[in-house]
């Protein structure tokens, strides 16, 4: 009897491991990327170079590393400038498997680039069109980031992830989107040091404002709702 346990035991455990690295294997793409991740990944190349007041002035895929790193099935990296009040905006979104895409959030890499937090980070909502999903509300997250070397140099970026029907922004992103075969990541930052003098250099609405037009834009161009 205590044999036949012990084997149930080790048969129950066998069973678990090969199901832990199933998933694994989902969530990292270990097993390449699915056909429809390669169509959508064309997608991104639908999003315009101006619409509103907001102009792209410049626009370049992801390096090399971080795409195989982020395993990105496309990708885009733009900056948008307000023909009116010269606010910039640097946008970086991809589409990918959602494990990459989830963990790869601001607060580690821009950390790796000689920043660091300020505060903490908060979530909040930016109310877009009626009868989009989430019923006119898009969540995103909001970080506060300040340059190590050169404390007036302040960073604000807003991020949030969408499987194609709203964008979220969880606590635990990497479990919430587990079992979806993809997930788009937005990262929006804007530069206060810097903003242009019609700007509010004090908190974070021109990014709100942005996001507003944007969002709307990025439902038409990707197909989803926003």
């Amino acid at each position: 009897m205590t044999g036949k346990i012990g084997m149930l035991a080790a048969i129950v455990a066998v069973g678990a491991t090969v199901a832990v690295g199933v998933a694994h294997g989902y969530l990292t793409n270990r097993w390449g990327q699915r056909a429809d991740l390669q169509t959508l990944g064309k997608s991104v190349d639908r999003i315009p170079m101006e619409f509103g007041p907001w102009k792209a002035a410049k626009s370049t895929p992801f390096p090399e590393d971080t795409a195989r790193i982020l395993r990105c099935a496309g990708s885009v990296d733009r900056v948008y400038v307000n023909q009116v009040t010269g606010e910039q905006m640097q946008v970086s979104l991809l589409i990918g498997p959602p494990g990459p895409a989830s963990v790869h959030t601001p607060e580690i890499c821009y950390s790796s680039r000689n920043y660091e937090l300020v505060g903490e980070t908060k979530r909040f909502d930016v109310s877009v069109a009626q009868g989009t999903a989430n019923q006119g509300i898009a969540q995103f997250r909001r970080v506060k980031m300040n340059s190590r070397s050169n404390p007036a140099d302040s960073q604000i970026v807003c991020y949030a992830w969408n499987q194609g029907a709203g964008w979220e922004a969880p606590d635990d992103p990497r479990w919430h989107f587990g079992g979806a075969p993809f997930v788009y990541k937005i990262q929006v930052a804007a530069n206060r040091t810097g903003a242009a003098a019609g700007g509010d250099k004090s908190d974070d609405k021109p990014v709100t404002l942005f996001l507003q037009d944007f969002i709307p834009v990025l439902a038409r161009s990707l197909e989803f709702q926003s």
